[in-house]
């Protein structure tokens, strides 16, 4: 896969995946302000809230696919570097923003005269949170009212199995000490989606590791893809933009069938089709696969869409988008804590009031912790990657 991967994803692709994941993350925050506020809705918001954990996966699969072959083409690039990678990725915004969490569960509890599980509010907790065997079948509960972090084992572990997959025989040079490890990792996997968030569904669990999986092999089909038209229409100028760069390039062709393979306004129709379908679907009588089947494909178009097109979202967009999609993760772990401690304002505020001030609060709360985490990745896996570097070369020096 690793001389395959030469393409790259165009500026309108960016923007669609920050779309992607802005809509998620907000989708969620609100459901859970709906349900805190006690708001009635004529839908009920755990259905859908449940839309926004597809997408969630699916696109998370295919960054972390796009990002490791990409970066194969480094030769120092392997699974310690991508751990650190990951690392600086995610563990600044969860630690600062579970402690922030803390502070505002502990206010809300004494303020309330309520007594959190000893159980989920403890220290032993807050660490295990961190390491990622919350929710997993050893019966770590998330950290205080935090229940939405059920989700991120489910996400590190397959980042961990994954990188260790494509990257593990970079890393050590015995096969039997990659497939112990490999074992190891499977077994930890096991653990996790077999955790007690959907005890009463695994199949639920299922089918999110399926959706995340998916994610990666559409890597692999756009990759092929792009091998194909380079070969069959070579690009006037530089080959390594993106298949993006295939359209004006290609000659009229008599074949109706090819004609509408490399049309991009076609696949933005089957992808609005789809998405459509997928977003209504819930409500019909269809199995959980063709569910996730038909988001999928709706993905696939959607992304061939964007890859084909010469359209550009203005600048003004992609700059909006990117900064709201910069503290998407950050939102994701506070806005519950928030939304919680917002509920002690019950007596003196409107219910519907009270949520448009706590969706405020919760944006406002995540920017301010992006700021000094999120934003920070890049500086913070320089930092570790340089001392991890320089340890390497201390230790080769001794032996």
């Amino acid at each position: 896969m690793n001389s395959s991967h030469n393409y790259q994803l165009t500026k309108t692709s960016s923007v669609i995946f920050d779309l992607i994941r802005i809509i998620a993350i907000h989708n969620i925050v609100i459901v859970h302000g709906i349900t805190a506020m006690k708001i009635s809705i004529p839908i009920s918001p755990g259905l859908i809230g449940s839309l926004s954990f597809p997408f969630l996966f699916l696109i998370s699969g295919f960054l972390i696919g796009y990002s490791i072959f990409g970066k194969m083409k480094q030769r120092h690039y392997d699974f310690a570097t991508f751990l650190i990678n990951r690392t600086a990725r995610i563990l600044p915004p969860l630690i600062v923003g579970l402690s922030v969490a803390a502070v505002l569960d502990g206010i809300w509890a004494f303020l309330n005269g309520i007594d959190i599980p000893s159980e989920t509010y403890n220290i032993p907790t807050f660490i295990l949170n961190l390491l990622f065997v919350n929710d997993s079948a050893l019966g770590v509960p998330c950290f205080g009212v935090s229940f939405q972090l059920w989700t991120l084992p489910k996400f590190w572990w397959m980042y961990m199995m994954f990188g260790w997959c494509v990257l593990g025989l970079r890393t050590v040079k015995r096969k039997a000490s990659y497939f112990l490890i490999l074992g190891a990792f499977a077994f930890v996997i096991l653990i996790i989606y077999c955790g007690p968030w959907y005890k009463k569904d695994l199949s639920g669990n299922i089918a999110l590791l399926f959706t995340w999986v998916c994610g990666v092999f559409l890597v692999i089909m756009i990759a092929r893809l792009d091998l194909f038209l380079k070969a069959k229409f070579p690009a006037r100028n530089d080959m390594d933009r993106g298949i993006g760069n295939y359209g004006p390039s290609i000659e009229p062709l008599d074949s109706a069938r090819v004609n509408f393979a490399l049309n991009p306004r076609n696949y933005l129709i089957l992808s609005s089709f789809l998405i459509l379908f997928f977003l209504t679907s819930i409500f019909f009588f269809i199995t959980l696969i063709e569910y996730l089947l038909f988001l999928i494909l709706a993905f696939l178009f959607l992304l061939l869409w964007a890859q084909f097109t010469s359209f550009q979202f203005p600048p003004k967009i992609r700059k909006i988008t990117s900064f709201l999609a910069g503290y998407s993760y950050s939102l994701y772990i506070l806005h519950f804590s928030i939304l919680n401690f917002m509920t002690l304002f019950f007596p003196w505020i409107n219910n519907i009031l009270l949520f448009l001030i706590s969706y405020f609060f919760c944006n406002l709360f995540s920017i301010g912790i992006a700021a000094v985490s999120e934003k920070q990745y890049r500086r913070i896996n320089s930092y570790l990657i340089n001392n991890f570097m320089s340890k390497k070369k201390e230790i080769s020096k001794n032996i």
